[in-house]
């Protein structure tokens, strides 16, 4: 069974993931991917580069992510750039994860519709988040000011229209606790659906 998340920066994505993780689902996270393939030298790098210039390089060569998301966070076209070039390296190395992987997998995917990677999922599951917290989360994670974090946000307005398209919507609202019980549910909602699906 592959199941996908989504949902805003901030939401909790990465919590609900952790959760899937303890009731035994193998977990990809493709944030940590697109980091893993544009940070070290190498052809998606290189393609970055082409476009954006040195600029963007640390000192010793590698991708300094805050020079990148300054000029891209502020600009939708040059996002939409940025998305095209890497998105056929974190989809490659994403299929190389799920070919060497038994059992049932979870992708954290901030673009999971927009990336076609649900096409690939049984089911999809959105987490929202209260757009205060959201903010308090980006801002401390990224360790950016929370108006260049609510900037952010609001850029991915329209975001929550996949929500509509997701199976289950887990809201992320108060505790951990309340996240994990909610999380919880959700997975016995999943497999018990699953177990139904077999017997038809």
């Amino acid at each position: 069974m592959i199941v996908g998340i989504t949902g805003k920066s901030g939401s909790g994505k990465s919590e609900v993931a952790g959760i899937f993780a303890e009731s035994g689902f193998t977990v990809i996270d493709l944030d940590k991917v697109s980091r893993e393939v544009s940070d070290g030298k190498g052809p998606c790098l290189d393609e970055i580069v082409c476009f954006f210039g040195e600029g963007i390089l640390l000192p010793d060569g590698t991708l300094n992510r805050r020079a990148l998301g300054e000029i891209v966070f502020n600009d939708e076209e040059k996002l939409l750039v940025l998305n095209n070039i890497t998105h056929k390296y974190i989809l490659n190395r994403m299929h190389d994860i799920l070919n060497s992987v038994e059992g049932d997998i979870v992708i954290d995917a901030p673009l999971l519709f927009d990336a076609g990677i649900d096409k690939i999922c049984d089911v999809c599951v959105y987490v929202t988040a209260d757009t205060a917290e959201s903010v308090k989360r980006i801002s401390v994670r990224d360790g950016i000011s929370t108006e260049t974090a609510s900037a952010r946000l609001e850029r991915q307005k329209g975001h929550v229209r996949n929500m509509d398209l997701c199976d289950y919507v887990i809201e992320n609202l108060s505790t951990l606790d309340s996240l994990h019980k909610r999380t919880v549910d959700v997975i016995d909602c999943i497999r018990l659906r699953a177990v139904t699906a077999k017997k038809g």
